[in-house]
């Protein structure tokens, strides 16, 4: 007979058949072994309590993408924060993107303009977004956006735009 714990994960039929007679013995010590066999807990299978005391994390993930976007924060609501993220640079262009209130809780500022860091990682089926305190690391200036309202500055294109019954005859 082969090992019992085979013949249950393997969903096997036990080498029981119905048409062959058996000792009595011989089948309470295989209704012994099936009863007795204890199936594993998950927590057998998940992570110890010692590798998350002993490392604080799961040191072998690998992301396949991961980037760090320097960003402050634009509005605070109730359950959710949202950040203007640079995207590039040079450019001066900006991308909204509102966050899990929860993500700043640890910050110790947590107010309009304060600069932060949101470093978002990626894998196959997962996704994990940290947010860093960017005091002293994210440039503030890059949010100013006045200076390209200087050389529009008595251009002409200043001033309102006129009504439509002071058009121009064609």
């Amino acid at each position: 007979m082969g090992n019992i714990v085979e013949e249950i994960t393997t969903n096997q039929p036990t080498e029981i058949k119905p048409s062959t007679s058996y000792d009595v013995t011989e089948l309470e010590e295989k209704v012994e072994k099936v009863e007795t066999f204890e199936i594993p807990t998950v927590r057998e299978f998940s992570l110890s309590d010692f590798d998350f005391k002993q490392h604080g994390f799961v040191s072998s993930e690998i992301w396949t993408k991961s980037f760090n976007l320097h960003a402050r924060i634009s509005k605070i609501a109730k359950t959710k924060v949202t950040c203007e993220c640079v995207i590039d640079k040079e450019n001066k262009l900006f991308e909204s993107r509102t966050f899990p209130i929860i993500l700043f809780d640890h910050l110790q500022n947590r107010e309009i303009h304060h600069p932060v860091i949101v470093s978002i990682k990626t894998r196959p089926g997962s996704t994990r977004i940290d947010i860093r305190d960017g005091k002293n690391i994210v440039d503030l200036s890059i949010f100013d956006l006045s200076d390209g309202w200087k050389e529009l500055y008595n251009s002409g294109l200043d001033k309102p735009l006129s009504s439509a019954h002071d058009s121009v005859d064609i």
